[in-house]
């Protein structure tokens, strides 16, 4: 058999570039999921506030996405109502002034500094 050149053309389809699919398939198991459920709506948006739900954290209200309750055993909703933070934004939550110092996670701005952190 002769080598033969090929050009980018013959082995790239490029019929598809950029073009998504706009339905998915959800898959969620476990001891607090309804079984037999469908989704009628979700998106990708909703994986990280039900999966923080499920593990007992507040759901951020400036996140994209919902809780997918209608998974959710009902028993477990009712127990343990949906409770919500402003944000889990590292900011917000690792930065905070003592006196007139601003530490990040603790440590101040001459720590961070000997530590190679900041300069």
């Amino acid at each position: 058999m002769k080598d033969r050149a090929y050009n980018s053309e013959d082995l790239i389809d490029y019929s598809r570039d950029g073009v998504h699919e706009h339905e998915g398939i959800l898959i969620i198991s476990g001891p607090n999921i309804r079984k037999n459920v469908r989704v009628q709506s979700a998106s990708v948006y909703d994986i990280t506030p039900t999966m923080l739900y499920l593990f007992g954290l507040p759901v951020g209200r400036d996140m994209d996405g919902r809780v997918l309750a209608e998974v959710v055993d009902p028993y477990l909703l009712r127990k343990f109502p949906l409770r919500f933070v402003a944000t889990h934004e590292a900011a917000t939550r690792n930065t905070r002034h003592v006196g007139s110092e601003q530490t990040v996670g603790g440590f101040s701005r001459e720590e961070l500094k000997s530590l190679g952190y900041a300069q």
